[in-house]
């Protein structure tokens, strides 16, 4: 049973992360706004006390919105691709979306110890989604609806700048009832 709730609210206060908290949660974000965070716990989990550790993945002196040299941008085929991220370069994939429908990313590192990052971005160049992969899992997913018609750009790093060989899968979210 959930104890309480953990919000974390960006500068421009766009909500970057609403959860239940049962005893403990572990949450890998990708902050990516400059300035600072507010961190909102809800009465329970305030009154029945609690602690907050932050781990700072990645070299202190790059920020996550800060874009690394990036490689050719290529279109991500059917079904997926894998491939090795050079040092210091971040990969660029391309989807053509010709209408609203929601979609599924999943990057997976498969060799390598670097966390990586998958960061979307919207054909007006916006940034709609980014998740770091899980340093147990070793994999991330988003889950976002591809509300624009044209070109998103799928971005992919490691936060410390070093090189890894990865798997990353886009389907299209549709049908069911």
């Amino acid at each position: 049973m959930p104890q309480g709730t953990l919000q974390v609210v960006a500068p421009d206060g766009t909500t970057v992360l609403m959860r239940a908290v049962e005893r403990e949660l572990r949450q890998p974000l990708v902050l990516q706004q400059s300035g600072p965070y507010l961190i909102v716990l809800d009465n329970n989990l305030a009154e029945g006390g609690y602690g907050i550790e932050i781990e700072l993945l990645g070299r202190r002196w790059r920020a996550f919105a800060q874009h690394l040299p990036e490689q050719a941008a290529l279109f991500l085929p059917a079904g997926g691709a894998t491939a090795e991220l050079a040092p210091g370069l971040a990969d660029v994939w391309l989807i053509d979306n010709p209408e609203a429908v929601p979609w599924r990313f999943v990057l997976t590192r498969q060799s390598g110890t670097s966390e990586l990052v998958m960061q979307m971005e919207a054909p007006d160049g916006k940034v709609i989604g980014a998740g770091v992969t899980d340093s147990f899992l070793g994999s991330v997913s988003l889950f976002p609806v591809l509300s624009q018609s044209g070109r998103y750009h799928i971005r992919v790093f490691a936060v410390d700048g070093q090189g890894a060989s990865y798997s990353l899968q886009a389907v299209p979210a549709v049908g069911g009832r």
